[in-house]
Protein backbone atom coordinates (compact mmCIF):
# COMPACT_ATOMS: atom_id res chain seq x y z
CA UNK A 1 0.00 0.00 0.00
CA UNK A 2 0.80 3.27 -0.58
CA UNK A 3 2.18 5.85 1.93
CA UNK A 4 -0.08 8.70 3.42
CA UNK A 5 -0.32 11.85 1.08
CA UNK A 6 -1.16 15.52 1.20
CA UNK A 7 -4.60 15.72 -0.85
CA UNK A 8 -4.93 19.40 -2.82
CA UNK A 9 -9.17 19.82 -3.48
CA UNK A 10 -8.91 20.29 -7.48
CA UNK A 11 -5.73 18.01 -8.48
CA UNK A 12 -5.72 14.94 -9.94
CA UNK A 13 -4.63 11.86 -8.62
CA UNK A 14 -2.71 8.06 -9.69
CA UNK A 15 -3.41 5.53 -7.39
CA UNK A 16 -1.64 2.59 -7.66
CA UNK A 17 -1.55 -0.46 -5.12
CA UNK A 18 0.02 -3.93 -5.37
CA UNK A 19 -1.37 -6.95 -3.80
CA UNK A 20 0.25 -9.15 -2.20
CA UNK A 21 -0.32 -12.22 0.16
CA UNK A 22 0.85 -12.93 3.60
CA UNK A 23 4.34 -14.30 2.31
CA UNK A 24 4.79 -10.80 0.08
CA UNK A 25 3.87 -12.72 -3.14
CA UNK A 26 2.16 -10.80 -5.65
CA UNK A 27 -1.45 -11.98 -6.11
CA UNK A 28 -1.79 -13.28 -9.43
CA UNK A 29 -4.81 -11.69 -11.39
CA UNK A 30 -5.98 -14.96 -12.53
CA UNK A 31 -6.88 -15.89 -8.38
CA UNK A 32 -8.55 -12.22 -7.58
CA UNK A 33 -11.91 -12.65 -8.91
CA UNK A 34 -13.20 -9.47 -7.49
CA UNK A 35 -11.74 -5.98 -6.31
CA UNK A 36 -13.18 -2.78 -4.86
CA UNK A 37 -12.01 0.04 -3.46
CA UNK A 38 -13.89 2.70 -1.54
CA UNK A 39 -12.62 5.96 -0.39
CA UNK A 40 -14.27 7.29 2.52
CA UNK A 41 -13.71 10.79 4.39
CA UNK A 42 -13.86 10.57 8.40
CA UNK A 43 -17.12 11.67 8.39
CA UNK A 44 -18.13 8.79 7.32
CA UNK A 45 -18.92 10.12 3.61
CA UNK A 46 -18.42 7.38 0.39
CA UNK A 47 -16.27 9.89 -1.53
CA UNK A 48 -15.23 7.22 -5.09
CA UNK A 49 -16.06 3.45 -5.64
CA UNK A 50 -14.32 1.73 -8.01
CA UNK A 51 -13.89 -2.15 -8.76
CA UNK A 52 -12.15 -4.21 -10.54
CA UNK A 53 -15.55 -4.77 -12.89
CA UNK A 54 -17.59 -1.83 -12.63
CA UNK A 55 -21.32 -2.26 -12.30
CA UNK A 56 -23.70 1.06 -12.32
CA UNK A 57 -23.00 3.63 -9.49
CA UNK A 58 -18.94 2.32 -9.49
CA UNK A 59 -16.33 3.70 -11.46
CA UNK A 60 -13.63 0.42 -13.08
CA UNK A 61 -10.13 0.04 -11.52
CA UNK A 62 -7.75 -0.12 -14.26
CA UNK A 63 -5.65 -3.70 -14.36
CA UNK A 64 -2.11 -3.68 -15.05
CA UNK A 65 0.15 -6.49 -16.91
CA UNK A 66 1.86 -6.72 -13.75
CA UNK A 67 0.03 -9.48 -11.14
CA UNK A 68 -1.88 -7.98 -8.86
CA UNK A 69 -1.52 -4.38 -9.71
CA UNK A 70 -4.37 -1.71 -9.95
CA UNK A 71 -4.82 1.91 -10.84
CA UNK A 72 -7.36 4.44 -10.33
CA UNK A 73 -6.98 8.20 -11.39
CA UNK A 74 -8.82 10.88 -8.88
CA UNK A 75 -10.17 13.77 -11.59
CA UNK A 76 -9.72 17.34 -10.78
CA UNK A 77 -13.70 16.95 -10.94
CA UNK A 78 -13.98 14.29 -8.43
CA UNK A 79 -12.01 15.51 -5.36
CA UNK A 80 -12.54 19.38 -5.73
CA UNK A 81 -15.24 19.32 -3.17
CA UNK A 82 -14.02 17.21 -0.54
CA UNK A 83 -14.24 18.37 2.34
CA UNK A 84 -11.29 18.56 4.35
CA UNK A 85 -9.43 16.31 6.55
CA UNK A 86 -9.26 12.19 6.93
CA UNK A 87 -9.66 9.94 3.96
CA UNK A 88 -9.41 6.24 4.12
CA UNK A 89 -9.70 3.81 1.59
CA UNK A 90 -10.94 0.15 1.97
CA UNK A 91 -10.37 -2.12 -0.06
CA UNK A 92 -11.77 -5.78 -0.23
CA UNK A 93 -10.89 -8.55 -2.31
CA UNK A 94 -12.47 -12.24 -3.62
CA UNK A 95 -9.84 -14.35 -3.84
CA UNK A 96 -9.82 -17.73 -5.55
CA UNK A 97 -8.61 -20.21 -3.19
CA UNK A 98 -9.38 -24.46 -3.26
CA UNK A 99 -9.37 -24.12 0.68
CA UNK A 100 -12.23 -21.87 1.09
CA UNK A 101 -15.70 -23.08 -0.81
CA UNK A 102 -16.98 -19.53 -1.68
CA UNK A 103 -13.87 -17.37 -2.11
CA UNK A 104 -11.16 -15.77 0.44
CA UNK A 105 -12.96 -12.49 1.17
CA UNK A 106 -9.80 -10.43 2.62
CA UNK A 107 -10.38 -6.86 2.94
CA UNK A 108 -8.34 -3.71 5.34
CA UNK A 109 -8.82 0.22 5.53
CA UNK A 110 -5.57 2.70 5.07
CA UNK A 111 -5.37 6.51 5.95
CA UNK A 112 -4.74 7.22 2.79
CA UNK A 113 -5.18 11.16 2.11
CA UNK A 114 -4.92 13.96 4.71
CA UNK A 115 -7.55 16.89 2.64
CA UNK A 116 -6.62 20.36 2.22
CA UNK A 117 -8.94 22.56 1.41
CA UNK A 118 -7.74 25.04 -1.92
CA UNK A 119 -8.90 28.23 -3.40
CA UNK A 120 -8.45 26.81 -6.75
CA UNK A 121 -11.13 24.25 -6.47
CA UNK A 122 -13.89 27.02 -5.99
CA UNK A 123 -12.93 28.62 -8.99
Amino acid sequence: MAALSTFYTGQNDLVTITFKDSAGVVIPHASLEDVRWVFKHSNGDTLIKCRKVAPSGWDALTTHSDDGKYTFVILEEMGKNWPKGEVYLEWWLKITDSDFTDGYKPSGVIHYYDVVKTNYSDE
